[in-house]
């Protein structure tokens, strides 16, 4: 790892979105760090999420098969969403709910005096495949992760997940800054997370290059703070557009700076964004 790893529990003003950099550097400020997203945009996330959560039902059902006998995979779900109902605090924190799910499921089931320790160690099982994700990496991720650090660019990740750079072997290496919706109680499309990578990388937003595959839940909120974007969408392009410029984007928060087909593609044109800023 370059450093040890940082990520964005916030401070009180950072929560309420008060830490916002004042000034901008000169115009046309040299890229410094670049931040990513993680989910769809460096790997696919469904056979990921599908395998964590059959290794989850697994794990129940061979240590404590009532509470799969009790629940179907449907019905842990619903006590999900009725707790984050309930408990407005972990709508943000994805690991929180799944674990609070888990101990709801566990008393539901017969299992009250051991509801706690079973909720520890089932989120363990459950966390431990969700970051298992080097089978499932689109091509290109790690020679773009390289030509980043080649570059001297420092790297962040902003996601609303709970994939955790520290759990990921391959990722270590790379990311000196990782915000998830949890440190800041602040799901992405809020511009909340943003300000912190950009804090933590002690950048100005200006200084940034995010990259992502939503329009919605990326590009529009980082180009709100003032980094600027590149749209890789989900699922991948052949290419067409590879590097298309949308102007300066003045009056288009929708329109990402760059679009690129394939993280390979990106890579191949990241000098020339990072030079010609």
């Amino acid at each position: 790892m370059p450093s040890d790893l940082v990520k964005g529990a916030a401070t009180d003003d950072a929560a309420n979105g008060q830490d916002q950099p004042t000034s901008s550097p000169a115009s046309s400020p040299q890229i410094r760090a670049i931040t990513f997203d993680l989910d769809d945009t460096l790997w696919s996330c469904t056979p990921i999420i599908v395998s964590a959560l059959s290794a989850l039902r697994e794990f129940l059902t061979s240590r404590y098969p009532s509470i799969t006998q009790t629940y179907t995979l449907e019905a842990m779900r619903a006590v999900e969403k009725r707790v984050k109902g309930e408990r407005p605090a972990l709508v943000h924190d994805m690991t929180a709910s799944k674990r609070a799910m888990l101990r709801e499921c566990a008393i539901g089931a017969g299992y009250e005096h051991q509801c706690d320790q079973i909720a520890d160690e089932a989120i363990e099982v459950f966390l431990a495949h969700r970051n298992a994700v080097e089978h499932h990496l689109f091509e290109g991720c790690t020679d773009l992760l390289h030509r980043c650090q080649a570059l001297g660019l420092r790297i962040g990740t902003v996601t609303n997940g709970n994939a955790d750079p520290e759990r990921i072997p391959f990722l270590q290496p790379f990311v000196s800054v990782h915000v998830c919706a949890a440190h800041v109680n602040a799901s992405k499309p809020s511009p909340l997370p943003f300000l912190r990578a950009c804090e933590l990388l002690e950048c100005h937003p200006s200084q940034v290059l995010h990259v992502g595959d939503s329009i919605e839940n990326d590009v529009v909120p980082a180009r709100q703070v003032g980094m600027r974007t590149v749209y890789i969408p989900y699922p991948r392009d052949s290419g067409s557009g590879d590097g298309v410029k949308n102007g300066d984007g003045s009056g288009q928060q929708c329109a990402p700076d760059y679009v690129f087909g394939t993280l390979t593609s990106f890579c191949e044109g990241l000098q020339g964004i990072v030079q010609g800023a």
